[in-house]
């Protein structure tokens, strides 16, 4: 029987602040508006995101999207995602997420995937960025 090293169970961790400049602000048909946070490639380990977006609608409701793949496992990689959102001075409004990706395998798969949340609907104006703790 082998016996794992630490460096093989270790979770690598990565954060990626979502400046205020990349959100985009709409109308929606129902009168309700909605922002939309993206960002380009995160990686942990030898796990990747790529498409990551946020959808925030004014009434409270959200959905994140994602396409993950990785590029070496035996078992099994899971992409974990949590959130934090911050107002203009940097102060963290609320926080989601929590949310896991399909069980990926290696050898070229991608992974798209979404999950929707629910936010404090009084935090949506002073919403500028956020910022996503992954790990895999």
């Amino acid at each position: 029987m082998s016996e794992m090293k630490t460096s093989d169970i270790e979770q690598q961790e990565s954060k990626s602040t979502i400046l205020t400049e990349e959100f985009a602000l709409a109308q929606l048909n129902d009168g309700l508006q909605s922002k939309t946070f993206t960002w380009n490639e995160i990686r942990a380990g030898d796990c990747h995101e790529v498409s990551g977006t946020v959808l925030l609608v004014s009434d409270g409701r959200g959905k994140f999207t994602c396409t993950t793949w990785t590029d070496h496992t035996h078992s099994g990689d899971v992409w974990h995602a949590s959130f934090t959102v911050l107002d203009r001075f940097g102060l963290t409004l609320f926080q989601f997420g929590g949310f896991d990706s399909p069980r990926m395998n290696d050898g070229g798969p991608r992974y798209p995937w979404e999950a929707d949340f629910n936010y404090p609907a009084q935090h949506f104006d002073a919403a500028v960025s956020i910022t996503q703790y992954s790990s895999c």
